[in-house]
């Protein structure tokens, strides 16, 4: 397992190329929308949230990314924080249930 900041996944043309796919597909849900809507008069306000998720290309890449989410009027802002690459699909599953089962700050897990 490798963790890349946001730093490098910007400026490396590999791992650009990863995170514009990432980007592409990612979709903010329905229940971050509605906290951040409802949180919207805390100035500063911001869900910082996990995501799990396999790029369906040649050999399949498993990935896990943080965004950090805040809302403006009516538009969710969406800052890509850090995206991990996983060896293999074990590695993945295992890493996502701690997630999902962990009482820890910063562990909520989006599930959608």
């Amino acid at each position: 397992m490798i963790t890349i900041e946001r730093d490098e996944f910007k400026k490396t043309k590999e791992f650009n190329l990863i995170f514009q796919t990432v980007k592409r597909a990612h979709q903010v849900p329905a229940h971050t929308e509605k906290i951040l809507r409802e949180n919207a008069h805390i100035e500063g306000f911001t869900e910082v949230s996990k995501h799990f998720a396999d790029i369906g290309i040649k050999p399949k890449l498993y990935i896990s990314y943080v965004t950090n989410s805040q809302i403006e009027g009516n538009h969710v802002y969406v800052r890509f924080e850090s995206i991990t690459f996983y060896d293999n699909e074990i590695e993945f599953m295992l890493e996502k249930a701690k997630a999902l089962h962990s009482d820890k700050v910063g562990n909520f897990v989006e599930r959608n």
